[in-house]
């Protein structure tokens, strides 16, 4: 396993202490070159009052931290802190220093050697690590990730040193930033000693995650060799609220498995981190659901129908793809408005995310009207799926003649949290209190179009249970099992 390291980022050694009586980390990093200069004549009492295993750390600002003394003033502070009894040092791999390495070794402080490359991660990894061990007890590597291809390498040169270095356990080695993101999660894949986490409200590192976001959620520390891997891919990601009903599920029923998001940017090097790390499944977001497709090897009639793969599953038979969209747009919605035969239907959008809601809402037997910025794209996709395709104008002209729906689904990214320009795709809309709103967006849980329909006295449904629902067909996909909904909570809207 790996261990949690709480990284302690304040600038006062009591909001330091605060911090971890509020976190349980197995250990802690004191970034001494974040505190006030008032407090750093008191460092050596920190150690004792802790009484956890503590790592000493000044960084300097070309490696990402804030000391910005001299060489000799930050070898005296370090001097001085030793007195304390740190069980770790944190030296870079170019500090020659050699009263703190005489220091350290008078004191049983061993030294962990580290550099840390913002740029990307640099192709002499391996030999870099096997130059710093001669140095230190420990050998530490951040890295930022440009893209999936660079987070296997990581993966490749953990198992490297673990097979190179066996039964010693000295390597710490993580990527920053989105990409990076996994191997904080994996940190055991990484063959990593630890994984560095920040206290709540805090990041003290680019891609750092909150004790409890890793040890609650990801349930790192049990995460061993025998932990089967299952994901979500998309771009961006981090955002999704899959791991939330995934894991939660996975730790009700006992199953020695952890689900993680991948920002990816290439989908065939994903796939090859996939065969690496032998990942058993994983859900797919935008906007890989297309892409996903050339590498399966057998997909369902939903995939087949509207042309998007939401779910990748390991089998005997190689990847297979399906799509649980479809089902978890239409069970809320039949659950509020009960059979859809016959009902008209104004479909926003007519992008990736339509597709599954048109097809769906054809197939019961709704009477659709797809309505696009870009008639063309409306069109064409309302060919395909046999019902009317237009532009926004004619949905604009369409109520100034009085004509109304009785389902309007908002399928675009129009008024998702963190999206740039408009908050509402059709701001012209006049609601009646008649009709039934669904916004297969979820972030933020009311967006425009449906307050303003819940002004004019109508029903609305967010993106949330759909989220839900699709998830529970992929649960299901990944395990063989059904969720438990209400022991997680999970069956509340």
């Amino acid at each position: 396993m790996s261990l949690l390291c709480l990284t302690l980022c304040r600038n006062t050694l009591a909001a330091n202490l605060e911090d971890l009586k509020m976190n349980t980390p197995h250990m802690a990093e004191l970034r001494i070159d974040l505190l006030d200069p008032p407090e750093r004549k008191h460092i050596s009492d920190f150690p004792a009052r802790a009484g956890i295993p503590l790592i000493l750390t000044c960084r300097k600002k070309a490696d990402g931290g804030e000391w910005s003394g001299t060489d000799s003033e930050r070898e005296s502070l370090l001097l001085a802190a030793m007195a304390g009894d740190f069980d770790y040092m944190d030296l870079e791999e170019d500090e020659t220093s050699r009263r703190l390495v005489a220091e350290a070794e008078q004191r049983n402080t061993r030294i962990i050697r580290s550099f840390h490359d913002f740029k990307g991660v640099p192709s002499d990894l391996m030999q870099r690590l096997e130059a710093m061990s001669l140095k230190g007890d420990l050998v530490k590597a951040a890295v930022m990730p440009r893209g999936i291809a660079d987070l296997l390498t990581l993966f490749k040169t953990g198992r490297q040193w673990r097979e190179e270095n066996p039964g010693k356990n000295n390597l710490i080695l993580l990527g920053m930033g989105a990409f990076g993101v996994p191997s904080r999660i994996l940190a055991q894949r990484c063959a990593s000693f630890l994984t560095f986490c920040s206290p709540a409200g805090a990041e003290a590192a680019p891609g750092h995650m909150s004790r409890q976001t890793l040890e609650e959620l990801y349930r790192v520390p049990e995460i061993d060799d025998d932990t089967q891997i299952f994901g979500i891919i998309g771009n961006p990601v981090l955002h999704t609220r899959s791991p939330h009903i995934h894991n939660p599920g996975f730790q009700d029923l006992g199953i020695n498995a952890v689900y993680v998001p991948f920002t990816v940017d290439d989908v065939s090097a994903f796939f090859e981190l996939a065969d690496f790390l032998d990942i058993r499944g994983f859900s797919t977001t935008v906007p890989h659901k297309l892409a996903v497709r050339e590498h399966l090897d057998r997909e369902d009639e939903a995939v087949q129908a509207v042309s998007s793969c939401n779910t990748v599953v390991r089998s005997r038979k190689g990847w297979e793809g399906f799509n649980t969209d479809v089902e978890g747009f239409l069970r809320p919605l039949i659950s509020r408005a009960g059979v859809l035969n016959g009902k008209t239907a104004a479909v926003i959008g007519a992008g990736g995310a339509a597709r599954a809601v048109v097809y769906a809402l054809v197939r019961e037997g709704c009477r659709v009207s797809i309505f696009n910025r870009t008639e063309s794209r409306a069109a064409a996709l309302a060919s395909e799926m046999g019902c009317s395709g237009y532009s926004l104008d004619k949905l604009r002209a369409e109520m100034d003649e009085g004509e109304r729906y009785d389902i309007v689904v908002q399928t675009s990214s129009v008024g998702m949290h963190g999206t740039e320009g408009p908050s509402n795709p059709v701001p012209f809309y006049r609601f009646t209190g008649s009709e039934l709103v669904y916004d297969i967006i979820y972030t933020p849980p009311v967006t425009e179009i449906m307050q303003r329909a819940l002004d004019a006295g109508a029903a609305v449904l967010g993106g949330m249970p759909m989220l839900r629902e699709q998830a529970f067909e992929q649960f299901l996909l990944f395990t063989g099992a059904e969720y438990p909904r209400k022991s997680s909570g999970m069956d509340q809207e």
